[in-house]
């Protein structure tokens, strides 16, 4: 129920004593108090009365809401983004309730109050017209410079002063000379700009500042949420969309929605406070909206003249969800059937490219490069036919999709004609002639294969080409997306959309009007000139806000079970033809259980389905749920670890704030761009490997590059791009993060993949689903089992039981082992014994670097090797087996590519890759491995399982557990590993390797009393996870000690000699930093934490390490945060220690060090500002892998009480250590 709030109008402060003074407002109950401000950076939680007090400080009747706005303003730049947009809805209804109270007093004669309102303005204007380094840029500038100066608004400025003084003093230099400086030129204005720039990135890691900076840099109008009491954020400038319809539009934020037979009704607030009205009809009210969704409203010129206003075919337009960023392609080809498109979009990786879509691919590059370069002469167009065909990537192509290199290159052939043709007809160096298009002349190419986003009406696109075209000799170039066909003309009018929304794009990117588009069809020689109309591009925004209203629900509404889709066009032969035919039939049959009918279509979709029983389809809809639930807590998730104050309620498609970064290095080659910040941001709290980014260019007149991150330092990032550009090297970017769906794509399509008819998907189905026994065969033939014996010299007999137990299994085999206890091993002997009987073997893993473990033990023995996936994230030892290095420096033929993906015995790839990459739908393996399998999730473990005949899943059950985010998904099974489910349900198939690299204690004191060193490791483990189980693997191991030189001069410190000691009771040390200076650990958002004083212990150590004999990749060092890690191995490069691995414990799960040292970071002062404690540290799963990685010396980096505190895991750790293992260090 809405609550009433009272709001103090006296004209003092003090005054309060009657209730005249008093002036009421109603808000949702769930904004008011505690829940209204949830993590103040600079003030305690307040109470909805303190609230009251703040609204009302400097109220006067006489001057009204231009105080409030002032007081609001304040809010926003004080409390930071999240609360103040929260605050700032209160706020709203508090200035509309105030300009009512005051509205007959003529405002307009109070000059000096009202300034402060104009500055207010003037800032809200900027949020939609500040792109830096354009013109528009400086001038806006200018003029909040010139304002800000006036003396009215000097509180404001004094305000701002003394935040960023008392936040971050560095800032203050850079604040007063953007302020002070009294210069006017153009030049100054440019420099001005740049400073900003500065400023604004400096600020990103201050929440308070990065409010103000929010509030002032430039982004699209804002969104607004329907919700009954909730007014957001707006404001009041027009914005121009295409000539050719209404000119301007204004944004109003609907608080209130009104369903009605033919049309809906939106109440609005404007930035004035005045009630709007605004009617959405005919398609505009079709009933997708509904409360909690975004809208953004385009609303007719001179509307803030005006109380109610209809929206209409004719007139205006609304997007929903605009941060759901649609494909055109879904968007064009939805008039013809919606329900593909959703289902396109949802699950990829269906439909098979063939013959026309090699040729079209090819035919484009050729058809581009031909008009960039201005080539007419057919000759040397075949040949350029020949270059592009040799492309590995085409060669690839060729292969998995059984594609005729005679009739592929026959299709492009035919083209060559046509592409002189029309580069000597329509090229501006050549003589124009008369055509479709009258009198038209390329005049230049801007861009070629360009992706954008309109972050305004929430779609994106990649345009062919981007030219500048001249219609008429007498008029100016003007800008024109150019879309090329080499198929035939369409009869459903989806080419031509598909140019009318590219149209869009380029006037939403570049603010100028595109109002035509150029169509050429290549196969029949002709040209059409597409015009923008309003109805036309109303109803592609109306088919754009159907498919994203299918896809919210489906990929950010979980609660919405029933997952409805559009309905089906019900065409029996292009229905058979449709690549999302198994998906369309099981979504329908998940949604309608009632849904056999007598209709031949759904006779159809039940014979599509009938080798599905009741438990698979169940199945399908049980993962579709999880998978659902984890990609929604992936993405809150990522809004809460950002290192800014995530506006809950402002979500764009990317993220809200760029950083200005500099080009370093440009690899052309390789399309790799190694970028650095212009000012001192720690990008590891910003950006990951493998996401998304947009490039814009700052200064120059570009359009947006999408690039893909592959590493990610504390000062520098290096991307790669599918293409180059020329301006790439020459100009600086504004990078900002793209958000795209999480892992959900390619798991997804691995379940729905599961439910195929075919002999492989068939057996999957009933030993995961149905959980049937596994076969075995009884005996091997005597070939077999000699070169079994070859192979298996120097294991134990587990390890020779796993082998012949596999060598025998018709379906699967578990190899369950406690660290260290020869898995690895018995895995090599087996991929081996398989390859020399001439079977194919498909090796998989979580994780990159534990997929190359595995090969970099096989690449002495085998030299057959593929491996999969880009080759930046490969281990350097591993990048020769990559196709990209194969064929680096030859070129690649047909048969030898297609001898290479089709024979090569050994393939490695993460599950990920397995689960999308075309070779693995192309080949049948015999036997596929998954290492580490207990790190999977089921689903992600299926992809590469439909890739094989039989499969072996290795791990450990008591180590890690897919992690899954989602609690809901977790508590329903989610993390249930399917080496986990089927090890519950057939103990037979499991062969358990009890023995280890760490002994059992009883079994320790019978036989290597004399090594005390090794039992001390063993025991941590061995007490807390593994029940006194473990067995040393061999007297090897069992003996094992660290022997390094111990030089007082490299070990003066007395807890470094400790580390150093080769006494069994120094095995394990803890180093306590609890008596340290400095020791609290640092956080800039809550998965962003690192710890200063620990990284130098650490690095410290690994020095004298080095220095005392031991070599680079005899030491480990491993910690639960990220940052943490990127900090240690910067400081590490930094000293010279490059061979040292630096990782997540999770990464080194199914590794070994001599010498282990571990960070563990977390201290009480980050549970205090979190007000959470650290769950990582209390997965006792993850503290077991972090303990028995070390085979020799394990050193333990932390506050030890802090950690034990509230924490059953250190504090059963605790219990175990003895007091000289726990060193203080005295810092």
């Amino acid at each position: 129920m809405p609550k009433k709030i009272y709001i103090n109008c006296a004209k003092s402060s003090s005054d309060t004593s009657t209730d005249s003074n008093l002036k009421i407002i109603h808000v949702e109950e769930e904004k008011v108090g505690e829940e209204l401000i949830p993590e103040l950076p600079l003030h305690d939680k307040l109470n909805a009365s303190a609230i009251i007090s703040i609204t009302s400080v400097g109220y006067d009747e006489t001057i009204g809401a231009s105080i409030i706005s002032t007081v609001g303003f304040h809010m926003q730049a004080s409390f930071g983004a999240k609360f103040s947009k929260r605050i700032l809805n209160t706020w709203h209804e508090l200035t509309y309730s105030a300009s009512q109270s005051v509205k007959d007093n003529d405002l307009n004669k109070r000059e000096p109050q009202m300034m402060a309102k104009a500055v207010f303005n003037e800032i809200a204007k900027l949020r939609s017209t500040v792109t830096p380094g354009k013109d528009q840029s400086k001038k806006s500038l200018e003029r909040l410079f010139e304002t800000l100066s006036d003396q009215a608004a000097q509180p404001i400025t004094r305000y701002l002063t003394s935040l960023i003084d008392s936040t971050n003093p560095g800032l203050k230099d850079v604040y007063e000379r953007r302020y002070t400086t009294e210069t006017k030129s153009d030049s100054h204005y440019v420099k001005r700009s740049s400073l900003f720039l500065d400023f604004f990135a400096s600020t990103m890691q201050n929440p308070q500042g990065m409010a103000l900076i929010l509030f002032i840099v430039g982004r699209p109008p804002p969104l607004c949420t329907i919700r009954v009491g909730n007014a957001g954020v707006f404001d009041d400038s027009f914005e121009e969309l295409i000539s050719g319809m209404d000119d301007n539009f204004n944004t109003v934020t609907p608080f209130n929605l009104l369903q009605e037979e033919n049309s809906t009704l939106l109440r609005c607030v404007d930035s004035g406070g005045t009630a709007k009205r605004v009617w959405l009809e005919e398609y505009w009210s079709d009933g997708m909206f509904k409360e909690g969704d975004k809208v953004r409203a385009f609303l007719p010129k001179n509307s803030s003249e005006m109380d109610e206003f209809h929206i209409s075919n004719k007139s205006g337009a609304v997007i929903l969800n605009p941060s759901s960023v649609v494909g055109v392609n879904r968007i064009s080809n939805g008039h013809f059937c919606t329900r593909k498109s959703v289902l396109m979009e949802i699950f990829k990786g269906f439909d098979k490219p063939g013959l026309k879509t090699q040729v079209g691919i090819i035919a484009h590059k050729m058809f581009q490069r031909a008009v960039k370069e201005s080539i007419s002469d057919e000759d040397t167009l075949r040949k350029m036919i020949l270059e592009i065909s040799k492309n590995v990537e085409f060669v690839q192509n060729q292969y998995y999709y059984d594609i005729d290199p005679v009739a592929l290159n026959s299709e492009l052939q035919s083209f060559v004609k046509a592409i002189a043709k029309f580069v000597q007809n329509f090229l501006s160096n050549r003589n124009p002639l008369p055509g479709v298009v009258p009198s038209t002349v390329i005049d230049r190419v801007l861009a070629v294969e360009e992706e954008m986003i309109s972050e305004k009406f929430g779609f994106r696109g990649s345009i062919d080409m981007t030219m500048g075209v001249k219609v008429d000799a007498d008029q100016k170039s003007t800008l024109m997306p150019f879309e090329l066909k080499t198929g035939k003309v369409s009869q459903y009018g989806d080419h031509i959309a598909q140019v009318m929304l590219y149209c869009l794009l380029l006037s939403s990117n570049n603010h100028e009007s595109c109002e035509r588009g150029l169509l050429y069809y290549c196969g029949g020689d002709e040209l059409k000139a597409v015009d923008t109309k309003m109805n036309e591009l109303n109803g592609l925004l109306r088919m754009r806000n159907e498919v994203t209203y299918y896809l919210h629900r489906f990929f950010d509404d979980p609660e919405a079970c029933d997952l409805l889709l559009p309905g089906p066009i019900k065409n029996m032969k292009i229905c058979r033809q449709c690549p999302q035919m198994l998906n369309c039939c099981l979504r329908q049959k998940i949604c309608d259980e009632a849904f056999i009918r007598d209709s031949p279509w759904d006779a159809m979709l039940e014979a599509e389905l009938w080798h599905l029983n009741k438990e698979h389809v169940q199945y399908v809809n049980r993962w579709t749920t999880w998978l659902r639930m984890e990609g929604t807590e992936e993405r809150m998730r990522g809004r809460r670890n950002s290192n800014i104050d995530y506006d809950e309620e402002e979500e764009h498609s990317t993220e809200e704030c760029g950083i200005a970064m500099s080009v370093q290095q440009f690899k052309e080659n390789s399309r790799v761009l190694t970028l650095a910040p212009l000012s001192n941001v720690n990008l590891i709290q910003m950006f990951s490997p493998y996401d998304q980014v947009l490039l814009n260019g700052i200064g120059e007149r570009t359009l947006p590059i999408f690039a893909t991150i592959i590493t990610v330092e504390l000062q520098q990032i290096d991307v790669q791009f599918s293409r180059c550009c020329e301006f790439m090297h020459s100009c600086d970017f504004l990078v900002r993060r793209v958000k795209t769906k999480p892992f959900f794509d390619s798991t997804i399509t691995t379940v729905y993949r599961l439910m195929a008819s075919n002999t492989i998907a068939n057996r999957k189905r009933q030993l995961i689903i149905d959980l049937d026994e596994p076969h075995f065969r009884i005996s091997l033939c005597s070939e077999i089992v000699q070169k079994m014996k070859l192979f298996c010299k120097g294991l134990n007999a587990e390890q020779k039981s796993a082998i012949v137990k596999t060598m025998l299994a018709d379906d699967y085999v578990l190899i369950k082992g406690f660290p260290g206890s020869g898995k690895s091993s018995a895995v090599i002997a087996l991929i081996r014994t398989f390859i020399s009987n001439g079977n194919s073997v498909l090796v998989c893993a979580y994780t990159n670097s534990a997929v190359d473990h595995i090969l970099l033990k096989l690449k002495t023995h085998i030299t057959d090797i593929l491996r999969l996936g880009p080759s930046f994230i490969v281990h350097p030892d591993i990048r020769q087996f990559t196709l990209e290095a194969i064929f680096a420096n030859k070129e690649p033929r047909l048969d030898e590519v297609a001898e290479i993906l089709s024979s090569t015995l050994l393939v490695g790839c993460t599950c990920t890759t397995a689960t999308m990459h075309p070779l693995l739908r192309k080949r049948t393996f015999n036997l596929c491995i998954i290492d580490e399998a207990t790190l999977a999730t089921e689903a992600m473990s299926i992809g590469p399982l439909l890739a094989a005949e039989k499969f072996v899943l290795v791990g450990d059950p008591l180590q890690l557990k897919p992690l899954v985010q989602s609690e809901r998904a977790r508590k329903q099974g989610m993390d249930i590993s399917l080496f986990s489910k089927l090890e519950q349900k057939y103990p037979d198939a499991v062969l358990v390797s009890a023995t280890s690299r760490f002994c059992d204690l009883k079994l320790f004191k019978l036989k290597f009393l004399n090594n005390a060193q090794f039992r001390e490791i063993c025991k941590l483990s061995n007490q807390m996870f593994y029940n006194g189980e473990l067995v040393a693997a061999n007297d090897e191991v069992a003996n094992a000690f660290l022997n390094v030189t111990v030089d007082d001069d490299v070990a003066e410190e007395p807890w470094v000699r400790r580390c150093l000691s080769s006494l069994p009771e120094h095995a394990v040390v803890f180093l306590d930093t609890s008596n340290c200076k400095d020791n609290s650990a640092t956080r800039q958002g809550i998965a962003h934490v690192e710890n200063k004083l620990e990284v130098d212990l650490v690095v410290k150590l690994c020095q004298t390490f080095s220095k005392s004999g031991l070599d680079d990749d005899e030491i480990g060092v491993m910690s639960i945060f990220k940052t943490q890690v990127e900090c240690i191995r910067r400081s590490l490069k930094s000293s010279g220690s490059n061979g040292i691995e630096v990782n997540t414990v999770d990464q080194y799960q199914g590794k070994d060090k001599d010498v282990i040292i571990v960070s563990f970071v977390w201290t009480k002062e980050l549970k205090r500002k979190l007000n959470t404690t650290c769950h990582l540290l209390k997965n006792a799963r993850r503290v077991n892998v972090a303990l028995t990685r070390a085979r020799k010396k394990l050193i333990l980096v932390g506050h030890y009480n802090d950690l034990k505190a509230d924490n059953p895991v250190f504090e059963n750790l605790h219990n175990i250590l003895s007091e000289t293992q726990i060193f203080p260090v005295m810092l």
